[in-house]
């Protein structure tokens, strides 16, 4: 059986202020989508480094999605530089924002 493999990086926000009243979550993340890429809706958009930003709510499970945890090891030490890469490219990115 062949299975797909990748990075999941996945990003929460939290906001805290004093005395103030917080601002709706859709409307945080309407305005990190518009700041990405203006014109994106909740259904999300692929990156230019190939990710893809989307808003991802509920509960699943993480896991390798392969058949034995060995098997997924070998993986990422084999990818574990080109992904970085990328994962070092998506950081960038939510701290411009």
């Amino acid at each position: 059986m062949r299975r797909v493999f990748g990075l999941e990086t996945e990003y929460g926000f939290f906001c805290h202020v004093n005395g103030a009243r917080l601002p709706a979550r859709e409307n945080v993340i309407r305005y990190v989508f518009e700041q990405t890429v203006p014109g994106v809706r909740n259904g999300g958009v692929f990156l230019e480094n190939g990710g893809r930003f989307y808003l991802d709510s509920g509960y699943h499970r993480a896991d390798w999605s392969c058949l034995k945890l060995v098997g997924g090891d070998a993986r990422t030490m084999r990818w574990r530089d080109p992904l970085q890469a990328h994962d070092e490219e998506t950081e960038q990115l939510m701290t411009a924002l």
